[in-house]
């Protein structure tokens, strides 16, 4: 019954990344590779937010709250963006916009599931007692699919060359408050490690709808000097 269980959360966790992949058509335009890459920038980038936050943060097992070390935290958390954005822009090759977006989210969510939730769920839902920690684990890698392509969406019309200013200001203001957020509530540092499983299930839901919500505004915004020379 345990490596059921075990099975179950590394389904829930899994599948739905295959389902969206095969549901697209990454895999005719060097998808494959460049989702590798990406896969490969996340891990180098959660190495070096590691190293920073054990430099500058060295009680990380401190739950008293102190300004200082939470604003930290968020600032480190929001190297992730930086780190997509740059390998939006130099290392997804000559593919078609939306297949970048993906690529690059799904690649992300992958690396994030297989780094991150792949160990712990082994040697955590095999247990012989049963915990809805693993299950809540596998819904948080189904939202860090919507929100690894949000941010790629963000990114994607932060780097769309010839977009007009307003454009521009709009997607620079939603991605920085994005990133301000997700270096909270994201990564190693998260403050909602400190409440009840349900509690920061639901939280991270609120966060993912948002962020879905205002990427995809942000993306299929029309760009208004294309329009007026039209």
């Amino acid at each position: 019954m345990t490596l059921l269980h075990f099975a179950n959360c590394a389904a829930l966790t899994y599948v739905p990344l295959w389902i969206v992949y095969k549901s697209t058509d990454l895999g005719e335009g060097g998808g494959v590779q460049a989702m590798i890459r990406a896969a490969g920038c996340f891990a180098a980038s959660q190495l070096a937010t590691m190293i920073l936050l054990a430099s500058f943060i060295p009680d990380m097992d401190n739950k008293s709250f102190d300004l200082s070390q939470e604003l930290m935290q968020i600032i480190i958390g929001m190297l992730e963006v930086v780190a997509m954005s740059l390998v939006y822009q130099y290392l997804l090759g000559a593919m078609a916009r939306n297949e970048k977006v993906l690529a690059l989210g799904l690649g992300w969510a992958l690396a994030e599931s297989l780094l991150m939730r792949l160990f712990p769920m082994w040697f955590g839902a095999r247990e012989l007692e049963f915990e809805w920690t693993w299950i809540a684990m596998a819904i948080e890698a189904n939202l860090s699919i919507a929100v690894y392509v949000s941010f790629a969406r963000l990114v994607s019309r932060w780097h769309t060359k010839n977009d007009d200013l307003a454009s521009k200001a709009t997607c620079r203001q939603v991605l920085g408050l994005a990133a301000l957020v997700h270096g909270g509530l994201g990564g190693h540092a998260s403050f909602l490690d400190r409440f009840s499983v349900p509690v920061a299930l639901g939280t991270r839901c609120v966060y993912t709808a948002l962020l879905w919500f205002a990427a995809s505004m942000v993306y299929n915004q029309p760009n208004q000097s294309r329009q007026a020379k039209q």
